[in-house]
């Protein structure tokens, strides 16, 4: 199960935060699928990348299998996507997602 609340991230432009996304809560269960739409520039990249740990959330949680993983640090969060990976997890496409965009 993936669940996500209140995550938030922010960047700085001209020292000024500017928040490109803002969720209140997601949950996703096993076997559920879902998709994310909405226009150029609304987070559906920033979020995947979130999920995918790719990119840290400025605030927020997000557990995927019962695992807090913004509490992960970057070799634990290295491992668990390769564990991911291997037993074919649920957020294995949001990793895949994001190395076809890199490798392409």
């Amino acid at each position: 199960m993936l669940l996500i609340n209140r995550l938030v991230k922010t960047y700085l432009s001209e020292n000024k935060p500017v928040t490109v996304l803002s969720l209140t809560s997601l949950e996703v269960h096993a076997q559920q699928k879902i998709a994310l739409v909405g226009p150029s520039g609304c987070g559906k990249s920033t979020l995947l990348n979130i999920i995918a740990g790719i990119v840290r959330p400025s605030s927020g949680q997000i557990r995927v299998l019962d695992t807090d993983i913004l509490q992960l640090n970057e070799t634990r969060m290295d491992a668990f996507i390769a564990v991911g990976l291997y037993q074919n997890r649920c957020y294995t496409l949001f990793l895949l997602m994001f190395l076809l965009h890199v490798l392409s």
